[in-house]
């Protein structure tokens, strides 16, 4: 009777899914590895409790859990199973966000990455092998620096593995090769953290407190939300541009030299009644000039013609040349629907220029309630200055003036003071304008009237004191200053009820 041969143990393993053999790992290794993966996870859990409002919030948390993700799947479905085994295809877009993913891992650039990997897997723990614990030998010597050499000393090493020759696929591909030089980028975009650096509020501020000198600061990097929120708290503000140290150190030196005026101006009331001005919600240049005028501010002769057949006893009462200008309270700016015409020389030419004036308003402000055509005469040329007022929610009412006409939005030539002012300050406000030039006789220029203007500007702030709870802004522009001794004249200008 035939005796069966022994059966061979190594036939007797279970096989996996592709044939191959497995075999049993021991109870105690599977114990030994989970303490390995566990021990340190539930220590990290065990530690957040402890440090929990001190340097650690959700910020921490939520920020610590979005780049674990990120930079995880960027070394594991990227580095690894994309770059280096070519394990799926993807779009150019999912190449790249792969790509900047994994190197925020800071594991090297991509390139070099995928290099020891392949090589890695081609020697694995062999002599090639780029970090294998076996480079040394197998004495406890050689192992040991075989141990730091295989986790951490191998990246040292001044021989690196060839890139065009393990990962040439990578070395042509020219969004991976600027992804690779970009990667000293992404450590140092990786280092950043709003979190990095503690304000100690209760130590810096009496730091700044106790300066004799003022303290600006600078960043040449635009500040975080959390660095300004921390520095304002002890005091400082924070600027982000040399114009806006330059400005704000020049405005240190003004602050500086500011001498408030012994007599500070009071409000001094109007003794006409200005409430019969001031009867409808919005206001036509024709009637903020009736209220400045009822408030003993000069203005020049004007005829408001409310009818066609007006015009010709109007001519006869104005000097040509002469300027037409639609009035209406419900077009504040006239110039954007065509009504305004200057340096009319006739009277035929002035009957024409009604007609188109009106014509216009009606077409472009159909709705548009018309009071007719202010008629005057051309004024004579000056320095062109702005004279206005408006509401400050913590100053209150304040008068501003600056460099006038077109040029005024242009170059914001202008300076603030609460009102009312005095003629005294309302002169220094002009001599404070970098324009102060043209007004003191720029180029052999006659010096022009700055008394008078600075008289106007003292008035204006009277009357926006004043009328605070009525008034919210006053617009004179443009003023046109004379040569000294022949005064102002305003050519335009509105007054603004509060809503």
């Amino acid at each position: 009777m035939p005796v069966s041969p022994a059966a061979d143990p190594v036939d007797e393993l279970p096989l996996d899914s592709a044939g191959e053999q497995l075999q049993d790992q021991p109870l105690s290794m599977r114990i030994i590895i989970g303490l390995f993966v566990v021990i340190p996870f539930l220590a990290v859990l065990a530690a957040i409790p402890v440090a929990w409002g001190g340097w650690l919030s959700w910020t921490d948390v939520i920020l610590f859990v979005v780049f674990w993700g990120i930079t995880g799947l960027g070394v594991t479905v990227g580095y690894h199973r994309f770059f280096t085994h070519g394990s799926f295809k993807a779009p150019r877009a999912v190449k790249i966000t792969l790509a900047v993913m994994g190197g925020l891992a800071l594991e090297g650039s991509i390139s070099q990455w995928v290099a020891d990997h392949r090589k890695h897997h081609k020697f694995s723990d062999e002599a090639n092998d780029p970090h294998s614990p076996w480079k040394y030998g197998t004495s406890k010597r050689a192992l040991t620096k075989g141990f730091w050499h295989s986790h951490t000393g191998w990246l040292f090493d001044p021989k690196q593995t060839s890139i065009p020759q393990y990962a040439p696929d990578i070395a042509a591909d020219p969004d991976l090769v600027l992804i690779t030089r970009l990667f000293p980028i992404l450590v140092v975009i990786s280092l950043s953290s709003e979190t990095r650096i503690p304000f100690k509020t209760p130590e810096l501020k009496p730091v700044i407190a106790a300066q004799s000198k003022p303290i600006v600061f600078w960043s040449y990097t635009l500040p975080s939300n959390f660095a300004r929120t921390g520095l304002a708290e002890s005091g400082v503000v924070v600027l982000s541009g040399l114009t806006h140290v330059s400005v704000a150190m020049r405005r240190l030196v003004d602050h500086a030299r500011f001498e408030p005026f012994e007599a500070i101006a009071k409000v001094m009331q109007v003794p006409s009644d200005l409430a019969r001005h001031l009867t409808t919600p919005t206001l036509s240049e024709h009637d903020s000039k009736k209220l400045l005028q009822a408030a003993g501010v000069a203005l020049p002769h004007e005829i408001l013609v409310a009818d066609r057949t007006a015009l010709d006893a109007a001519l006869g009462n104005v000097d040509f040349p002469l300027v037409m200008k639609i009035q209406s309270r419900d077009i504040p700016h006239k110039s954007e629907v065509g009504g305004v015409k200057l340096d009319i020389t006739t009277i035929e030419e002035a009957a024409a220029t009604y007609d188109a004036l009106i014509e216009n308003a009606q077409k472009h402000r159909p709705q548009a309630a018309l009071q007719g055509v202010l008629v005057s005469q051309m004024a004579k040329t000056g320095v062109e200055i702005i004279v206005g007022t408006l509401l400050d929610d913590t100053f209150g009412p304040m008068v501003m003036v600056g460099l006038g006409g077109v040029t005024a939005e242009l170059f914001k030539d202008v300076v603030y003071r609460q009102a009312p002012v005095s003629a005294q300050e309302a002169a220094m406000m002009l001599h404070g304008l970098k324009s102060a030039p043209l007004l003191n006789g720029f180029r052999g220029a006659a010096p022009a009237d700055v008394a008078a203007a600075a008289a106007l500007i003292a008035k204006v702030s009277q009357l926006a004191a004043q009328l605070k709870g009525e008034v919210a802004e006053i617009e004179l522009n443009p003023v046109l200053v004379h040569p000294a001794g022949e005064g102002v004249t305003i050519v335009d200008a509105l007054v603004v009820r509060k809503s």
